[in-house]
């Protein structure tokens, strides 16, 4: 359009998940399995496939009148394109952009892959929806002379019991009100002030007394014991949580929409670092691990106690079971919600932090992760 002689050149993308799982399927139709075959044999199948896919486009292209350089197209399995990739990233090495971390991202346990955000479905799905309790470690009369000698807890609500093991904090928003309500059994809970009527209610609390009214910046890195396991739960102030819909701890919950979730939980989040993308962010700032003790398979690692080994989603209703016999549980019932499901296989996800690769495009890091990684 700006006179310019622009020739097309047609581009392939030869590399994928949807090429292996096309794969996969061809070698379970012969009864062979993908665990069974070397790796570079497995390549090779795969690249096999991606030049037979690329060779019948390219005809139908030709055939359609597209007009381009259909005989020197770009390849990404090409060597010379691989080669070119290998040079820049030898650059970015080479002027220490390049460093490890660990991001949160959503995990289909079935596939023991990754997936991006547009690669996720929303379905129906029945969670469990659990109240539990954290002792306050911290001297209740910090908060509030009135609090002095009481048994105070920090209330959580989740739809995710199996992200427990990993809780490292609590976050509450620095500008709510937040009340201290004392039940029946001389326990205190503290809950977010506007959700307090509908938390007692829910959780079949016939009466309730607030003796103390603070603002959530009051809490501001008091500590609470974690629910079961010999751990301190550091007190956060975040701005993403919320009183109105779904008020869940992980990013998997965000999106959920449900209106009926209106005067769900308890203003008071549970923070696992590796299990959501705000709880990754508020984790960072306040110097918490990034810890998530789940395998690819969605197995829990050999260092969380009592469920070791166990599929998190198996171990939900063992967790709100335990949470039972501890006296940690304050309520639980089920929870209907969208979730979301792997596009490939329709089952489940999971959001785990995961070791990976990124280049900063701020500056050299010389050994040291940079304040602000743009690209993983």
């Amino acid at each position: 359009m700006m006179g310019f002689d622009a020739p097309y050149v047609p581009g392939y993308d030869c590399h994928g998940l949807p090429i292996e799982t096309i794969v996969e399927k061809k070698l379970a139709d012969k009864g062979k399995n993908k665990n069974d075959i070397p790796v570079a044999s497995f390549r090779r199948i795969c690249r096999e496939h991606a030049s037979t896919a690329m060779n019948g486009q390219t005809r139908d292209f030709q055939r359609l009148g597209i007009l381009g350089e259909w005989q020197t197209p770009y390849l990404t399995m090409s060597a010379e394109y691989e080669s070119s990739t290998a040079r820049l990233f030898g650059k970015f090495l080479e002027r220490g952009f390049v460093y490890k971390g660990l991001r949160p991202v959503y995990w289909c346990i079935h596939d023991q892959t990754a997936l991006a955000e547009a690669e996720v479905e929303y379905r129906e799905h029945t969670s469990p929806s659990v109240y539990v309790k954290f002792p306050l470690k911290t001297d209740p009369a910090e908060i509030d002379g009135a609090l002095a000698g009481k048994n105070v807890f920090v209330v959580i609500w989740t739809t995710t019991p199996w992200t427990l093991p990993a809780n490292l904090g609590i976050t509450v928003h620095p500008d709510f009100d937040y009340s201290a309500i004392e039940v029946p059994d001389a326990e205190v809970f503290i809950v977010a002030s506007e959700l307090a009527k509908a938390f007692s209610e829910t959780c079949g609390f016939a009466e309730y007394e607030e003796i103390a009214k603070f603002k959530g910046s009051k809490l501001d890195r008091m500590e609470a014991k974690h629910a079961w396991l010999d751990r301190t739960s550091l007190i956060m102030n975040g701005d993403h949580v919320t009183l109105g819909e779904a008020d869940a701890e992980v990013e998997l919950d965000v999106r959920f929409e449900n209106k009926s979730a209106a005067k769900s939980g308890t203003g008071c989040v549970h923070t696992a670092p590796g299990h959501g993308a705000d709880d990754f962010a508020i984790s960072k700032k306040y110097g918490l691990e990034i810890y998530a003790p789940v395998d690819a398979a969605g197995r829990f690692t050999p260092e969380v106690e009592h469920f070791a080994g166990e599929d998190v989603f198996t171990a939900n209703s063992k967790i709100v079971t335990f949470l039972r016999e501890t006296g940690a549980l304050v309520h639980s019932e089920t929870y209907a919600h969208r979730y979301p499901h792997c596009w490939r296989c329709k089952n489940p996800v999971i959001f785990r932090a995961t070791p990976q690769w990124f280049v900063s495009m701020d500056e050299a890091v010389d050994g040291a992760s940079p304040t602000k990684p743009s690209s993983r």
